[in-house]
């Protein structure tokens, strides 16, 4: 899946505002400018398909989401999305109040961008959802809970429409807003050779089983030489399995023992796991053209279809990982 643009009204600090994304996006702002509310927002979509006022609730209660102008009324949330298996692009949209202290959505849609009457797929007002195959015929219509999205309430293997497709593809994002390094942390002290390899933990805990399945696919070069403009003496990157733990080791230029997680630098460990994020896909490719000035590590992939796509990365603080980061 692919976002291609976001519009939000009265969400977060946003009064209107449309936002087209690429492959890769690099947000750069003040304090204070919206940068993580536009992931908060994306956390939303991701929340779609599953417990949505469970997400709210973590965002400080609906009260919260809402914009401050006055009189406050509805928050929405529309995305534009390219979901695979579907040509046609796609429009998500959520709308929602606040009632009685609680949160409501007062409107939902999933829709082609080229509207025409009768090709929406769902369409939803306060505690009633139609679900459509094609043309004005409702095939599916039922109450709904007011806190519960159409995309978490219609689930079908066997959908013809793309309704489960979207909600398999937004529930599948993924959002990086701290990667911990903690003493105690996998991303120091090792992971299990039983984890998963597939993506990068939201933590980063499972760095160095991606660093190990790059380095077998002959795909870690790029990230060593995004490393070593990070840290001028970083000579190579290594990967240890003692056991049952498979634990990440940075070599020093001119100095024969390399260095463990458990003695690399915050900044270092943080730097690899968003290169780990980045991945070879976006670190070889498109990412030697995008990349600029930018440094943090908060961002979110999409993933859906035989390759994963990351988008955002939402960047921040750190000038010396801005020039690491740059390809000019």
């Amino acid at each position: 899946m692919l976002l291609d643009s976001i519009t939000l009204k009265d969400l977060l600090s946003f009064q209107e505002a449309t936002i087209e994304l690429r492959p890769l996006n690099v947000l750069i702002g003040p304090n204070a400018s919206g940068k993580s509310n536009l992931i908060s927002a994306i956390t939303l979509l991701k929340a779609a398909p599953g417990d949505l006022q469970e997400a709210i609730r973590r965002g400080g209660g609906v009260r919260q989401w809402i914009g401050k102008r006055q009189p406050r009324t509805t928050a929405a949330i529309e995305a534009r999305i390219a979901v695979p298996g579907d040509a046609r692009p796609l429009e998500y949209s959520l709308a929602f109040t606040e009632r009685a202290s609680s949160f409501h959505i007062v409107n939902e849609s999933l829709r082609p961008v080229v509207d025409h009457p009768g090709s929406g797929f769902l369409k939803r007002s306060a505690g009633h959802v139609r679900i459509y195959r094609t043309g004005n015929q409702a095939f599916s219509e039922a109450a709904i809970a007011e806190s519960k999205s159409g995309l978490a309430a219609y689930r079908d293997p066997a959908d013809p429409t793309p309704i489960t497709r979207v909600g398999e593809a937004l529930g599948a994002i993924q959002v990086f807003r701290e990667f911990h390094t903690d003493l105690n942390s996998t991303v120091r002290t090792g992971v299990s050779t039983m984890a998963h390899k597939d993506f990068l933990w939201e933590g980063g805990g499972n760095l160095a089983l991606i660093l190990d399945d790059l380095r077998f696919a002959g795909k870690l070069e790029p990230l060593k030489e995004y490393l070593r403009r990070f840290w001028e003496e970083a000579d190579d990157v290594r990967v240890k399995t003692d056991g049952p733990v498979t634990q990440t080791y940075v070599k020093e230029r001119g100095i024969e023992e390399p260095i463990s997680a458990i003695r690399l630098s915050d900044g270092t460990l943080k730097f690899l796991c968003l290169l780990a994020a980045l991945r070879d896909d976006t670190l070889s490719g498109a990412g030697e053209r995008s990349l600029r000035r930018c440094g943090g590590h908060s961002g979110l992939r999409t993933r859906g279809g035989r390759r994963d796509r990351l988008q955002p990365a939402t960047v921040r603080r750190s000038g010396r990982m801005a020039g690491a980061l740059s390809s000019g």
